[in-house]
């Protein structure tokens, strides 16, 4: 029976293991997967295999990526719906001393300030959403053979009166 050690001692245990906080952020920012493996010091063709050897570095991409579509789709839906948000602002203010008419000293400092603005819906971004929401499953082929073959059973459970 061969030893734990000799089991762990690759460089998955080394070099990705240890940096799957690391690999869930880079994959949640649309970090490219060759991009991540050169991150971590190791080949492309290594990280894919180590994507199909160990779930756990698969489940960190594919959590990842799905929260990445999940914050798009939102800011998307915001655009999309317009409305009122708060932002930031860097504003400069002066401030200017005088005296009998006579310019003393200025002063500049910046600050940051909290604005309420209102952002116009976005067509585009509406056309988009409903583009790809509505109908969701009917432009999916998969989906449309499900929904053929769930139409033939009830049809046919009809038919034999198998309610």
């Amino acid at each position: 029976m061969g030893s734990p050690i000799a089991v762990k001692n690759n460089k998955y245990y080394d070099l990705v293991q240890p940096r799957l906080d690391l690999i869930h952020k880079l994959a949640s920012r649309g970090v490219k997967e060759k991009n991540i493996a050169q991150t971590l010091g190791i080949a492309t063709s290594t990280f894919s295999e180590y994507k199909k050897k160990y779930s756990e570095l698969s489940d960190t991409i594919k959590k990842a990526r799905g929260s990445a579509v999940i914050a798009l789709e939102d800011a998307v839906y915001e655009a999309a719906t317009g409305g009122y948000k708060e932002i930031e602002e860097v504003v400069v203010l002066k401030e200017v001393t005088y005296d009998n008419g006579k310019r003393l000293k200025e002063e500049q400092r910046v600050e940051v300030v909290k604005k309420i603005i209102y952002q116009k819906p976005d067509t585009t971004a509406a056309i988009f959403l409903m583009t790809n929401w509505s109908d969701r499953y009917a432009r999916d082929p998969k989906m449309m053979q499900l929904k053929k073959e769930e139409l033939k059973f009830k049809k046919d459970k009809e038919e034999k009166g198998d309610w």
